[in-house]
């Protein structure tokens, strides 16, 4: 006599990152999309789903936490082990018809065992020379294994997963995080037919990988972050004056014991990044100023991720994480640290000048001409303008060398915050962004918006295709050689490597991106029709001259539709007065949750002309005008992102 059928069908298997996915909320679809089963997964990333034994197969699950999502999926219901994993999601990817992990819920017939199962080879031959080095041989779909930092855990400590949507399909990297001199990588797209290329044999050895359980070493850093700053600001800081809400200090000045066990030795003083330490001056400025302010009390560091290995002699980690203030403000950086006895501590990246490079797509309007408005992408190749206690610059130039070897040169421009990228031809432009392609949004229009005029940007002689930019790495490196004005001071080499590659103009447009509310555009064109700028007359002590950048009433300047993330900077660009017209740009940080701010003139060298302060009050000059203003944000996957409204005409009136 038979047993009678099993009425139910149990699903369990690990959700993890390399970390576990703790708390993660796994939800289970039928074949039609029905949701048929849920649990939460344990601190050890591990869930339990049981399910009708006649629920209708294909079977999709969904792991959720924060703003991620993984995605796996089984073609039979039966009781079976189903992880869900980055690699889950790239076979999800691959399933999905749009390339899409999340749409395969609505799709699921497509999932047959067969296709199923190839796609599981698939993903094991392109990680072959990686699970060599590890020793794994896990099924990545089914295959039992702890989110311990070990085994298949360390294979997905050791690799990222990105995937790009990009209208019908998405573009797909495998990362390696190792200590290299480049990354080690493949890639390819969701729709590639056959086998995509394999990660590249030779390249990947034990040395160069990450240590075991780096995940739980970042969490248990971020812990000690989050520690740190829940301490009240009299007991992070010595000699605290009673009802102060910021103070000036230096490394000697922290004394909580939470907060110098972040660092390398327990001594915040050994801490370099950027040209600063750790502190906080009187006009604010120092490395981990935020332990100065009380308004930094209760931030917590979240989502850490490993990223890569730093190619120097002690492998530092660097990796991405997520801030949270006590009034909801998100921000996104990353941070080097180095193990030392199991345990991360905070170093800095030891570089003298403070620099940075980034992916950046813009979203560009013309208010006055919308047909000229555009899409474009490319790299902000950051590079602060400093300045001696004269008000000079101190950098001649800092020659730049691309990933592909192309050299860019860098010059300061007096009313700039950072430096601006040089022309072929000598004329130094009014950017620190390199272009690699734009799009117009009007269908009608013709040619690129490289061929626009007056804008004072700065475009790649070869115009790159989506296809030039799915080669380009996520970590690409870059070189900056640092001349100096005073030319006997020897030259200094920095390197940066990115975590996410320049978007293509596709993957910019799926992406949702803040923007300033209907009404300030109306009043930004009712102020500019006319002559193309907003011009700020005579100074006045009474009533100075600042970028008010609210609506009439106070109302909100910006709004940030669902799934964008919140601007973290605003900057307005413009000239000063005069024959020179010399270009300048003045920013302000300001909170994820607030909507609009205040401007004020800011001196960026004895150079700049575009600030008065005759009245005694520092505010704009009679006659700098506005041409534009940005609203700036940092991707969870650090990549810059702005939404430029400008107001000037680049095409004939």
């Amino acid at each position: 006599m038979e047993p009678p059928a099993p009425t139910t069908a149990t699903l369990s298997g690990t959700a993890a990152t390399g970390a576990p996915f703790a708390g993660a909320t796994v939800k289970v679809y039928d074949r039609s999309g029905a949701l048929v089963g849920t649990a939460t997964a344990g601190a050890d990333g591990t869930y339990t789903v049981t399910i009708p034994a006649t629920t209708p197969a294909p079977l999709v699950l969904e792991a959720t936490k924060d703003d991620q999502m993984l995605v796996s999926t089984f073609a039979e219901t039966r009781t079976t082990r189903v992880n869900i994993t980055p690699l889950t999601n790239l076979i999800a990817a691959r399933l999905a018809p749009d390339g899409n992990p999340r749409s395969l819920r609505t799709n699921a017939a497509v999932v047959t065992p067969a296709k199923l199962e190839a796609k599981v080879a698939e993903v094991i031959t392109i990680l072959k020379p990686l699970l060599d080095t590890i020793g794994d041989k896990a099924n990545p779909l089914t295959g039992e294994f702890s989110a311990n930092g070990t085994g298949h855990d360390k294979v997905l400590d050791s690799v990222s997963v990105d995937i790009r949507l990009a209208g019908a399909k998405s573009n797909i990297e495998l990362t390696v995080r190792a200590a290299s001199s480049e990354p080690i990588r493949t890639a390819f797209t969701s729709d590639a037919t056959g086998t995509p290329p394999p990660l590249p044999s030779g390249q990947i050895t034990k040395d160069n990988l990450p240590p075991d359980n780096v995940a739980a070493m970042i969490a248990d850093l971020t812990a000690r972050m989050t520690a740190c700053y829940a301490l009240p600001l009299s007991e992070r800081i010595s000699g605290v004056p009673s009802g102060a809400t910021a103070v000036t200090g230096t490394a000697a000045s922290v004394v909580a014991p939470a907060c110098r066990t972040m660092f390398l030795d327990d001594d915040p003083a050994t801490f370099f990044s950027n040209g600063g330490r750790v502190g906080r001056d009187s006009n604010g400025n120092g490395a981990f100023n935020s332990l100065f302010r009380s308004n930094a009390t209760g931030v917590k560091f979240e989502l850490g991720q490993l990223e890569f290995l730093r190619n120097n002699a002690t492998h530092d980690v660097v990796f991405s994480y997520r801030t949270t203030d006590a009034s909801g403000n998100v921000n996104y950086d990353t941070i080097p640290a180095r193990t030392v006895n199991g345990k991360l501590k905070l170093v800095g990246n030891g570089y003298v000048y403070s620099a940075s490079v980034r992916a950046f797509g813009q979203d560009r309007d013309y208010l006055n001409q919308p047909k000229a408005s555009y899409w474009s992408t490319g790299y902000d190749v950051n590079i602060a303008n400093r300045v001696d206690g004269s008000g000079n610059p101190v950098f001649d130039r800092v020659e730049v060398t691309a990933p592909n070897g192309d050299k860019l040169t860098y010059k300061p421009v007096g009313g700039r915050g950072a430096l601006s990228v040089v022309y072929p031809n000598g004329t130094i432009s009014g950017t620190s962004v390199v272009r690699l392609t734009g799009r117009f949004k009007d269908p009608a229009a013709t040619g690129r918006p490289s061929s626009l005029t007056g804008d004072g940007l700065f475009w790649t002689s070869h115009d790159y295709s989506d296809d030039d930019i799915r080669a380009l790495p996520e970590q690409g490196v870059w070189r900056l050689e640092f001349f100096h004005s005073d030319s006997s001071q020897a030259n200094v080499v920095q390197s940066y490597r990115t975590v996410s590659r320049a978007a293509t103009i596709d993957e910019l447009k799926a992406t949702p991106i803040a923007d300033l509310t209907a009404a300030a555009k109306t009043e930004i064109r009712t102020m500019s029709s006319a002559t193309g700028v907003i011009t700020f007359g005579p100074p006045s002590a009474s009533d100075p001259n600042i970028a008010d950048l609210s609506t009439d009433g106070g109302g909100d300047f910006w709004t940030v539709p669902a799934g964008a993330i919140a601007p973290t900077s605003v900057t307005i660009f413009g000239r000063g007065p005069g024959p020179a017209r010399v270009p300048y740009d003045d920013a302000v940080n300001v909170a994820s949750t607030a909507r609009k701010t205040v401007i004020r003139c800011s001196v960026q060298s004895n150079a700049d002309p575009h600030c008065d302060n005759s009245t005694g009050v520092l505010q704009y000059a009679n006659g700098s005008d506005v041409t534009s203003l940005q609203l700036f944000a940092v991707t969870p996957r650090i990549a810059g992102i702005g939404k430029m409204n400008a107001t000037y005409y680049p095409l004939p009136r």
